[in-house]
């Protein structure tokens, strides 16, 4: 049994951790945008939660040793160490989504970085018990470290980011033996962490884990920072096919609409409408597109221009139209295609049939698509699900609307 003091010492070793990695979360301006950061907090705080009773003299005499040797702030700040020390991280405690013989289930990778490139488990174990755990010593109910670099593996190859898997790699903090360092190399993965000898009489202080499981909903993904750029010169290397790209509705209405050609000047009655024409004054949208489209190939699903073609004729104003029977000049129109990755969604409020379409024929094209249906790509993330896109501010077709519509004081608008 251990001693009161000692315990008492220990508890609060663990409070002061789990509030420095609070600390550390809140002040690193860098991470505001990194998706999961809620999640992470959230599970610092719980953990936090639980010791904390015991600071009250009527708890503490139920405080145990296996209380705090089994708190998981040792691996939980073991990965804000590790995503302090990586360079343009964008995501925390991901779910993806890992198809298997008869149902899918969600894979939690920690750390998400190089523009999805690259996926990173931090693992907290002490090396000695890992090393045991490798060859078959692992504890009744406890997943060897093994068949979880495997699913990892796997489910990277299920996951293409610019249809190339991302590279796995393991972060042993606290060290791996040279044995369990190459076996885990064979199955796929690279390995991080010092390569360290261990002694059989080394003390085995495994209690708490470092395998989350990943069923709750993931959280929402901040507002993105709008991007003119299609694909990178380094992401070129990768499977994605950089001669076309595949347009979503939102993309063609943008592209067409009066508002980004030269007519967001106005006070609309509609607000939705005055903050996209007082985003177009700010961030011209359609010079954004030119740039996405360059000299590549137009293409989209039938799906997409069905509904484009009914829009147009429905909303389009006549200048509207005439511009919209112009693009789908450039436009080549292919077959509403199917994808592994859209399989795997079930449709939701943001999940509709058209959108599936629409993505799953950029997915089987291997081409980016160009889309501001960021309702869908935060739905499909919390599915576990990403797809090759470049997103844009949306635009609305609005010259009808200017016939309810006032011009800005002091502003002339272009006839």
């Amino acid at each position: 049994m251990s001693h009161p003091d000692e315990l008492k010492t220990n508890l609060q070793e663990k409070l002061y951790l789990g509030r420095t990695l609070l600390s550390k979360l809140a002040n690193k301006s860098s991470l505001k945008k990194v998706q999961g950061i809620p999640k992470l907090e959230k599970k610092i705080r719980q953990e936090l939660k639980f010791l904390e009773k015991f600071e009250d003299p009527a708890f503490f005499s139920g405080l145990k040793k296996e209380h705090i040797s089994c708190s998981n702030l040792i691996h939980l700040g073991c990965i804000v160490n590790e995503l302090m020390l990586t360079t343009n991280p964008s995501g925390v405690m991901h779910p993806f989504s890992l198809k298997q013989e008869f149902k899918s289930k969600k894979v939690t990778v920690d750390i998400v970085s190089e523009k999805g490139h690259s996926w990173i488990k931090v693992v907290a174990r002490n090396p000695r018990s890992l090393d045991q755990n490798s060859m078959g010593g692992n504890q009744f109910g406890q997943r060897c470290i093994l068949d979880q670099v495997k699913e990892l593996v796997k489910c990277s190859l299920q996951n293409e980011v610019l249809f190339e898997p991302p590279k796995v790699k393991i972060i042993f903090a606290s060290g791996v033996t040279k044995g369990l360092h190459r076996r885990i190399c064979k199955i796929g993965a690279d390995v991080g962490g010092e390569i360290v000898n261990v002694s059989e009489d080394e003390e085995d202080d495994d209690g708490y884990s470092d395998d989350y499981d990943s069923d709750e909903d993931s959280e929402s993904l901040e507002s993105e920072d709008e991007s003119d750029d299609i694909i990178d010169e380094e992401d070129q290397d990768h499977g994605v096919d950089d001669t076309k790209v595949n347009l979503d509705i939102t993309a063609m209405i943008a592209y067409v609409s009066a508002m980004t050609n030269g007519r967001s000047k106005f006070q609309f009655r509609e607000k939705i409408l005055n903050e996209q024409a007082a985003w177009e004054r700010q961030r011209p949208v359609k010079a954004s597109l030119e740039r996405m489209f360059g000299a590549r190939e137009l293409v989209c699903c039938t799906s997409a221009m069905t509904d484009f073609r009914t829009i147009l004729g429905t909303l389009g104003g006549p200048g509207e139209r005439e511009r919209g029977e112009k693009l789908i000049s450039r436009i080549h129109v292919v077959p509403d295609q199917t994808s592994l990755k859209t399989e795997q969604l079930a449709t939701s409020g943001k999940i509709k049939s058209r959108s599936l379409a629409i993505f799953a024929t950029g997915d089987a094209l291997r081409v980016v698509t160009i889309t501001a249906n960021t309702g869908f790509i935060r739905a499909a993330a919390g599915q576990g699900v990403t797809f090759a896109t470049v997103t844009h501010e949306s635009r609305a077709l609005t010259e009808d609307k200017e016939k309810t519509a006032a011009p800005l004081e002091g502003e002339l608008v272009e006839c």
